[in-house]
C-alpha cells in the first residue's frame, strides 16, 4: 500500500511486516530521511529492495533500534533511488 502527498509522490509505503516513511530533513534541503518501522520480530531485515519495471535498487539497512531504522539520502546523489521509492508502480521489499 502507498500514500501520496499532494504532489502525487508517495511518501509512505506499507509492506509485509513494515512501514516506510520519507521525510524531508529540517537541517538540509537536499537531504531526506527514509524511516522504516518493522514488525518482523523473528528476523531483523538487513536489505531494502525497490523494484521498478526496468531497475532494481538495493539499500543496506543500519541496525534497528526499537523496531526502527533510518537512512539519510541526498535528493541529488540518490535521485534515481528516491524516484523509485516515490513511484506508485514500484515494489518495496524488506529482506
Amino acid at each position: 500500500r502507498a500514500a501520496a502527498a499532494s504532489s502525487g509522490d508517495i511518501n509512505k509505503r506499507e509492506g509485509d511486516g513494515f512501514s516506510l516513511n520519507i521525510k524531508q530533513s529540517k537541517a538540509d534541503d537536499d537531504s531526506v530521511y527514509v524511516i522504516i518501522q518493522s514488525d518482523l520480530s523473528e528476523k531483523i531485515p538487513t536489505l531494502l529492495y525497490i523494484i521498478e519495471e526496468a531497475n532494481t535498487h538495493r539499500l543496506v539497512l543500519d541496525d534497528f533500534f526499537d523496531s526502527e531504522t533510518q537512512i539519510l539520502l541526498s535528493k541529488k546523489a540518490d535521485a534515481p533511488l528516491l524516484k523509485a521509492l516515490h513511484n506508485p508502480g514500484s515494489e518495496v521489499i524488506l529482506r
